[in-house]
């Protein structure tokens, strides 16, 4: 028993030896060997860094570049500077990348999305939006399209500075582009159309009040003891005459939770002007499950805007009968609440 539990232990060490990789020279150039001694990556760069979250970071001719463990390039060595190698991490859609003085921007798939012609590249904190500065263009708002392949300027390069400015703090929060040129504001707004101080000032105070406006139902549901679960914990809710809140056998979705979330995810069509604002978050809505399985009902509870909330009562609607509650052995009509979830998938 001993001797199998150390050839175990062995074959165990021998595995993650030959899964971490580490550099070694030979006539001047820089490869991989596992931690076993075996050449993985033979040696052909001119230098080479150990690996990292599965990524190799190379220098090759002065250029800065990334491999996987089969020593292909993630990123080809084309630039002096490439913001995944300086990160050591892969983690976003894009990376700055520069010769020089100048710089541009690459996909994820070593695709140049922004030519190096440009001072500074950075990210404006919305999904797919990037700040490009140089002296003769000045500032400029680059929109980098949803599956990486291109770009277009969405605002202009007029400006000596363009600020991101949020209305809210919720789900419905409005963008907007405040542009300076000698101190005096341009502002435009997520379509890039320009509008008024007005509009913000609007869109704030519409902000707080539909914050206000969930704070104060949150509150009656609480009071009233209605609960708002996640998609692990389905309760039922508020009681009415017949329709039972509390029964001895809850109602299920057909073939379980998982089946449920698998069919919410498959069936939900996320509204294109939702979309395209980035709004997302969580629709909580009260039906009905009734003795007969089907579904009856739906209502709001918590919503994002009205073209969410109704594909949420949509797909709830859509869905095929349910396994009904049990009372006393007999089966009854009773509430469930349910969160549906929408939410943009970073490409």
């Amino acid at each position: 028993m001993k001797a199998s539990l150390v050839l175990s232990f062995l074959v165990f060490l021998s595995l993650i030896s030959r899964s971490q990789l580490y550099v070694y020279k030979e006539d001047g150039k820089c490869g991989y060997r596992s931690g076993l001694g075996e050449i993985v990556i033979p040696a052909k760069f001119d230098t080479a860094y150990d690996f990292k979250f599965g990524r190799g970071y190379i220098i090759q001719g002065g250029k800065k570049g990334v491999i996987n463990r089969k020593g292909e390039f993630i990123f080809t060595p084309t630039y002096t500077y490439l913001q995944a190698f300086d990160n050591k991490g892969l983690r976003g859609n894009a990376y700055v990348v520069g010769d020089g003085n100048k710089k541009g921007l690459i996909s994820k798939n070593d695709h140049l999305l922004i030519p190096l012609k440009y001072d500074t590249v950075y990210w404006s904190k919305v999904p797919f939006h990037y700040f490009v500065f140089s002296k003769k263009k000045k500032m400029e708002l680059i929109r980098v399209t949803k599956n990486l392949d291109s770009t277009y300027i969405a605002i202009s390069g007029k400006f000596d500075s363009i600020n991101v400015v949020s209305t809210g703090n919720s789900g419905l929060v409005d963008k907007y582009y405040k542009a300076f040129s000698k101190k005096k504001p341009t502002i435009f707004n997520s379509s890039f159309v320009v509008v008024d101080e007005k509009a913000i000032a609007d869109s704030k105070k519409k902000h707080e009040i539909e914050t206000a406006r969930k704070n104060k139902e949150r509150d009656e549901m609480i009071n009233n003891q209605i609960l708002i679960p996640d998609m692990s914990t389905m309760e039922s809710s508020e009681k009415e005459i017949e329709i039972y809140d509390f029964v001895d056998k809850q109602p299920e979705f057909p073939e379980g939770r998982q089946e449920l979330v698998t069919y919410l995810l498959k069936n939900i069509r996320y509204p294109e002007n939702s979309r395209n604002k980035f709004i997302q978050g969580r629709v909580f809505l009260r039906f009905v499950v009734k003795k007969t399985g089907e579904i009856a009902n739906p209502k709001i509870m918590k919503g994002i805007n009205k073209e969410l909330d109704e594909e949420a009562k949509r797909v709830v609607l859509s869905m095929p009968k349910w396994i009904p509650g049990e009372l006393k052995g007999e089966k009854v009509d009773c509430y469930i609440s349910l969160p549906v979830l929408f939410k943009i998938p970073i490409e």
